[in-house]
């Protein structure tokens, strides 16, 4: 009976051994499997945040040339945003000055060497002109530049 006993404490000891390195070694390979998954996970996070919010890209904008041989005559008429078809631009001959309207409501200008100067505060002031490249019509105010086609 005893060496029973001992055959069967030593076959359990064996037995627990065993499957406590298993335990172990799948622990293990768990481990591995699960910081694998998690860098690749974080891998293809890092790609989706790329994919969906990729850098913005700065964009300078060029200014256009006013072209000095156009005439105020040219200015005048009804003009159309390239990008915005319901923005507008009208002007017309008033006496010996210009008003300019648009979409924001009408200014009094002055046409001074090929640019219509348009007051819009004490401290701001807007330029519009012909650019000499495409023929249409540009404002510029505050470094923002639109471009408008005749009507």
């Amino acid at each position: 009976m005893r060496i029973k006993r001992i055959i069967s404490v030593g076959l359990s000891a064996i037995i627990i051994t065993l499957a406590f390195s298993a335990c172990t070694s799948n622990s293990s390979e768990q481990n591995t499997q699960t910081e694998s998954t998690l860098s690749s996970g974080i891998e293809a996070s890092g790609e989706q945040q790329a994919n969906a919010a990729p850098q913005k890209e700065v964009v300078s904008q060029e200014v256009a040339k006013p072209d000095t041989k156009a005439s105020v005559d040219d200015l005048t008429g009804s003009w159309t945003d390239k990008n915005d078809k319901t923005r507008f631009i009208n002007i017309s001959k008033d006496g010996d000055g210009y008003i300019y309207e648009d979409n924001e409501g009408k200014l009094q200008t002055e046409y001074k060497d090929g640019v219509l100067e348009l007051k819009i505060s004490d401290t701001d002031t807007a330029k519009v002109y012909i650019d000499e490249a495409s023929g249409h019509l540009m404002l510029v105010y505050q470094d923002n530049i639109s471009e408008y086609e005749k009507k």
